[in-house]
């Protein structure tokens, strides 16, 4: 229950976004007819129906998944790209949430987001069974009414006109209507039926029922409400006379309804808005052929902008002008090694299986954040371990090419270890690395480099150990577990600590951040995910110490510098090794995804 709440509250954060723009497209359209206003709820209505929208890279909605909350975590993510909603909520949302995951019965009575859905739940029974209620109560009223023709009928129990009935509705009138009050009334009602208003009314209570812990549905329930009234007025007096109006306004005004409640039905003459209705009844002038265009295009606009999802960024130029601004920032601090996140060139596709994915897969000399970052080691006199998806022939890997500070490109490690769980699914993407562990002779001092699921196996630490290297460095993308139920950030760090005291040596590991999301798509079977990185990117000493860490949500830099000859005195006296006099600054930058 806790999930489907969640689902909601996403595509109500999305909605609210579309009623406000709604809202002032009203204020600018409020010489266009009614029924534009209609359409444009009629957007609203749509997103609040569909779960899934089309991807297009100039929308103006919030992420697909604004509220993300990782199951096991200490903590949950807003991710709307907007930081005030962003930060005013992160601090209010629960900590347990996803999709397919079962929480044991004594976490239940525990979880926040289940008393949450319950209250929820119980909020969207009310608002049901008081439609049910007043659904009765009017049939029983309307029960001992009279067929006068058609489907207009007379009651004596009604103090004013209205329609009743979903698949057959009828016109139920008052029997002090008069004669002249008839003739209006039955054209407005009339015309209510010509428009389906009976079932757009219907379905937008239900909407309101569903998404009543949104203020923002209250209001567009009450406008909505508002303008198809409105709308029919103009539909009936668009060819009347002044004085026809006139009277028109008249009868609307003997039936004005005071203190009204939100309504599922019927659709009362005098219900809401008279006033508003009246005015614009005396007001109203026949619109033009343009500005109805105009209008109309503007609703399309508008539905283009917030009826579609921001597209995935895999906009490989903004990601790596991201990471250029980072590594500057690094190295202006003094950084002389310089390590960004895994594949951090676009989304961390491997969450899903595509096939079309395979097209990212380029030579080592091809790759654009390879050839980007060696002129800019270069530039800066900087090394760069650069990791990137990488086509050999027809193999595919998991590849770190280590880019020295005179721009050369001094070797790759392809990534031994390769993880197929959910949604982890690199098998799929990479074969195992065939260049065995390296160890790659900078210009700042010797290093080794493994990927990511390397950075668990102690076989991986040494071997590089053994090899000479003197910094270890794991980019890395890791977050969320979504089968499992635990947080294992602080089991990921502890693994490479070891790494560190075991082979006396600093590790550095640069992580994600941010969540992304899988929409269900017919290539990928309709599969529905996310993944929460947890960043939390750090640099231990040599003796497993965490000397510098970054937090689970920010995107920066950490620093910390190391004497390399200080430290090979210190592993003299448990192995033996050559030394030299140099030292290095190793830098992990805790590399922000947008997803």
């Amino acid at each position: 229950m806790s999930g489907l709440f969640l689902k909601l509250l996403n595509m109500s954060i999305s909605a609210s976004v579309l009623i406000v723009v709604v809202v002032l497209a009203r204020c600018l359209l409020r010489r266009s007819p009614k029924w534009i206003h209609c359409i444009l709820w009629m957007l609203v209505g749509i997103r609040l129906l569909c779960p899934f929208q089309l991807e297009t890279t100039f929308s103006l909605a919030p992420n697909a998944q604004v509220v993300s909350i990782e199951a096991g975590a200490a903590t949950s993510q807003v991710l709307a790209e907007m930081p005030a909603l962003d930060n005013t909520a992160n601090r209010y949302l629960a900590k347990y949430y996803f999709e397919g995951i079962t929480v044991p019965e004594q976490e239940t009575a525990q979880n926040p987001m289940n008393l949450i859905a319950s209250v929820w739940l119980c909020g969207v029974a009310v608002l049901l069974v008081y439609a049910a209620v007043s659904y009765v109560h009017i049939r029983r009223k309307v029960r001992e009414s009279v067929r006068i023709e058609g489907n207009i009928y007379i009651c004596d129990r009604i103090q004013t006109p209205f329609i009743f009935g979903v698949l057959n509705p009828r016109i139920y009138l008052p029997s002090s209507l008069k004669e002249v009050q008839i003739k209006n009334v039955v054209a407005h009602e009339k015309a209510h039926i010509r428009r389906l208003d009976y079932l757009w009314k219907p379905l937008g209570y239900v909407l309101f029922a569903v998404y009543w812990f949104n203020p923002f549905c209250w209001l567009a329930y009450i406008l909505f409400c508002r303008d198809i009234e409105m709308a029919c007025d103009e539909r009936v007096i668009k060819d009347w006379s002044a004085e026809q109006k006139k009277e028109y306004s008249l009868v609307l005004l003997s039936f004005h309804v005071q203190g009204k409640m939100i309504t599922v039905c019927p659709l009362a003459f005098g219900e809401v808005g008279v006033k508003q209705r009246v005015k614009g009844i005396l007001n109203f002038k026949k619109p033009t052929f343009w500005l109805i265009a105009a209008a109309l295009l503007f609703c399309v606009i508008i539905g283009a902008l917030f009826l579609t999802n921001p597209k995935k960024n895999d906009n490989v130029e903004e990601n790596i002008a991201k990471a250029d601004a980072l590594v500057r920032e690094a190295a202006e601090k003094g950084a002389q090694i310089i390590l960004l996140p895994e594949l951090f060139e676009r989304q961390y596709f491997c969450q899903e299986r595509r096939y079309e994915y395979y097209e990212f897969a380029k030579e080592v000399n091809e790759n654009d954040a390879v050839k980007h970052f060696s002129a800019l080691a270069k530039e800066l006199s900087v090394v760069i371990p650069v990791s990137f998806y990488e086509k050999d022939v027809n193999r595919l890997f998991n590849t770190v090419a280590v880019i020295d500070a005179d721009g050369s490109n001094l070797g790759i490690y392809r990534k031994t270890h390769i993880p197929g769980d959910h949604y982890y699914q690199e098998k799929f993407y990479f074969v195992p690395g065939d260049t065995g562990f390296q160890v790659f002779d900078t210009a700042y001092g010797k290093i080794g480099v493994g990927i990511c699921w390397d950075q668990w196996f102690p076989e991986t630490a040494r071997a590089m150990a053994v090899k000479g290297a003197e910094l270890l460095f794991y980019p890395t993308a890791i977050g969320s577990e979504p089968i499992l139920e635990c947080d294992s950030m602080p089991h990921w760090r502890r693994a490479m600590q070891g790494h560190a005291a075991a082979n006396l040596m600093p590790v550095i590991a640069a992580n994600r951040i941010g969540t992304e999301e899988v929409v269900p798509c017919e290539e990928n079977g309709g599969q529905r995910s996310a993944l929460t990185f947890y960043g939390s990117s750090f640099i231990t000493d040599q003796t497993g110490e965490l000397v510098a860490e970054a937090d689970r949500k920010t995107e920066q830099v950490i620093l910390a510098t190391f004497d390399l000859n200080e430290m090979q005195e210190i592993r003299l006296s448990w192995e033996s090794s050559g030394t030299e006099d140099r030292s290095a600054t190793g830098i992990s930058v805790n590399k922000q995804k947008d997803a």
